[in-house]
């Protein structure tokens, strides 16, 4: 008989501990602790995900009791929650897209807390939100913005910029959600890691990750990230 196959490699360890922070997350003072801090394009930034061109950056905790994001489909950024919480890079969070966008004070005069020690509160109450459509503008559904179910950390972009590139732990691109109106897919996912890398004099095999999101496992309360293929 033929041997048995060989056990998948395991992940690496940076993935398995992106997945260990979203499964073990819940609404505590610490940016490690909360879960996982993820960043997505959207229109408060320049052209790529890093560029926070606006002075703040729209961010969002994800865990496996919270596990919705800005977008179905947007490709992103996941941030180191050390570099964060050692450099005082949250400004502010809310329970719920808190339209940062069209906020004064750098984003956060509607604020629920403020700074690392602050996220305990904004977290536990959204845990006590339901679903709704307030964020809700342009062509994205409900669906896309998974009933407006996400929260919102907004970042301080002057100091997000000073850690870059060390601040970015890996780019990423969502699976297996409901899509109606696309806002990015793995080849422009590939495009943004690549245009990183070059921006910041970087080899291919210094900055390897890029990972999937699977908004279905999340959904479930297991572990969503996986290595996604560069080329």
């Amino acid at each position: 008989s033929s041997p048995p196959s060989p056990p998948p490699p395991p992940l690496p360890a940076s993935v398995a501990a992106i997945n260990e922070r979203f499964l073990s997350g819940h609404p505590v003072a610490t940016v490690r602790g909360c879960g996982v801090l993820v960043h997505q394009s959207d229109a408060q930034q320049g052209r790529w995900p890093w560029e926070a061109t606006w002075g703040r950056l729209a961010a969002s905790l994800i865990n496996a009791e919270a596990p919705f994001m800005f977008s179905t489909s947007a490709i992103g950024i996941v941030l180191s929650p050390e570099v964060v919480e050692e450099e005082g890079i949250i400004y502010c969070s809310y329970p719920n897209d808190g339209n940062s966008m069209n906020s004064g004070n750098w984003g956060c005069d509607g604020a629920t807390a403020w700074g690392a020690q602050g996220l305990r509160l904004a977290l536990s109450e959204q845990a006590r939100r339901g679903r709704d459509e307030s964020c809700l503008w342009g062509a994205p559904t409900a669906e896309d913005r998974s009933h407006c179910r996400y929260n919102e950390v907004v970042l301080w972009g002057e100091k997000f910029l000073q850690q870059l590139p060390r601040i970015v732990e890996a780019f990423f691109y969502p699976i297996r959600g409901r899509v109606d109106s696309r806002e990015g897919d793995a080849e422009s996912a590939r495009a943004a890691r690549r245009a990183f890398l070059d921006q910041f004099g970087l080899r291919d095999t210094d900055f390897t990750r890029l990972l999937t999101f699977d908004v279905a496992a999340a959904r479930r309360g297991t572990a969503p990230w996986a290595v996604a293929p560069l080329h």
